[in-house]
């Protein structure tokens, strides 16, 4: 006997609320860096209230022109939203470095990085959108 489909399946709010970690690579050769970022999804609650939040305030704003440099930052912000942890596996105590300089893991800090680090803000990106990193198919 076959069983119903419980549509509760497909809620992928749940399923975004969990925490997804992958590993960033390098951007010509694709070798793993060792440092692995911890996401949720692109449906998680802190991501879709920092995107509404943007709109809202878009609405809001009437006829105001808004910059390529404000898209970028409203972007780094969701995805900084979306970023719940990092870690290190070159570094003994589990840092970031950018620059030299041991970043401890804090919203600033991923904004930091973010902003900084193109590649790394397409990696996030791409895996905070693939529903297959929260999901079984």
């Amino acid at each position: 006997m076959e069983t119903d489909f419980d549509l509760a399946a497909l809620d992928t709010t749940a399923a975004c609320n969990k925490p997804h970690e992958f590993e960033l690579t390098h951007p010509v050769s694709g070798a793993g860096l060792g440092v692995f970022w911890s996401i949720l999804g692109k449906d998680s609650t802190a991501y879709r209230a920092k995107v509404r939040a943007f709109a809202d305030q878009s609405l809001r704003g009437g006829n105001q022109k808004t910059s390529l440099d404000d898209l970028e930052a409203r972007n780094v912000d969701a995805l900084a939203a979306a970023t719940v942890g990092w870690r290190s596996t070159k570094a003994g105590d589990g840092k970031v470095i950018l620059g030299g300089e041991a970043l401890e893991f804090n919203a600033a800090n991923v904004r930091k990085v973010l902003s900084a680090i193109e590649p790394i803000r397409d990696q996030v990106q791409a895996q905070v959108n693939d529903l297959g990193n929260f999901m079984k198919g």
